[in-house]
């Protein structure tokens, strides 16, 4: 089976986000970050896989979170933002036909 390449942009909503894959500098705080008003979502090129996936889930997470204004507070905002990318990443991984299943359902 050929990897899947992570796209080099993603849109949520109206925006459309440059997506990086970058080494972090040494003292960075997180494996990932978005920026709303850049328009950019990083992701921390030193992690396996699986980390990779749940931090581009997470910045996904975070980038719906100011498209639709959400607006708990930062604190709320990352406790619920990695709590449902981890529960996402999770069932994904679990049940790897649910995901072509919504895809093919979702692009009717």
């Amino acid at each position: 089976m050929t990897k899947a390449k992570l796209p080099d942009t993603i849109k949520v909503g109206y925006q459309i986000y440059d997506v990086k894959v970058e080494r972090f500098t040494d003292g960075h705080p997180s494996r990932g970050s978005h920026n709303y008003f850049r328009s950019e979502i990083l992701v921390d090129a030193d992690q396996s896989a699986q980390l990779m996936a749940n931090t581009m889930c997470h910045e996904i997470l975070h980038a719906a979170y100011s498209q639709w204004e959400m607006g708990a507070g930062e604190l709320d905002e990352e406790r619920i933002v990695a709590t449902l990318a981890n529960g996402l990443c999770t069932i994904f991984r679990d049940n790897p036909d649910l995901g072509k299943w919504l895809l093919e359902r979702l692009a009717k």
